[in-house]
């Protein structure tokens, strides 16, 4: 998992520690192998696997988290529907022009700038087909933080 999957998870169980709430058999097992490691030496970061590996950086899972929600906008974009809200589909080649508009609009807020042909190139890429997604949540992996 990446680091900001692993911070979010972390995030997930100190509220509900602090809220009282009863922690899963598998939540209690994972924070009880990790603690018990750092208790006999282990790196904490390591352990909860808060740093990068070699290669990898923030910047990377920022622009794959960007990447993700630009891929559900046009992905949705590519599927709209027609009965509910009166939108007709857009192709491939509009959509993704049309969200790169969208990525440098000044009342845009959900997506970091990029170009057209940087956005083409990374929707035609095989290593981000897992992102183009019509549904999400906070949890998943490539979800900025909001």
């Amino acid at each position: 998992m990446n680091v900001n999957t692993n911070r979010k998870q972390l995030g997930f169980l100190g509220a509900r520690l602090k809220a009282k709430k009863y922690l899963r058999k598998a939540e209690r097992e994972y924070l009880g192998r990790i603690l018990a490691n750092i208790g006999k030496g282990a790196s904490a970061d390591e352990e909860f696997g808060l740093n990068y590996k070699q290669g990898k950086s923030k910047a990377d899972e920022d622009r794959r988290a960007n990447l993700g929600m630009i891929f559900m906008w046009v992905s949705c974009a590519l599927e709209a529907d027609m009965t509910e809200h009166q939108t007709p589909s857009l192709k491939v080649g509009a959509a993704l022009k049309k969200a790169a508009a969208l990525s440098v609009s000044p009342h845009n807020s959900l997506f970091k700038p990029i170009s057209h042909s940087a956005l083409r190139k990374a929707w035609y890429d095989p290593k981000f087909a897992y992102l183009k997604r019509t549904h999400v949540s906070t949890v998943s992996p490539d979800f900025p933080d909001l």
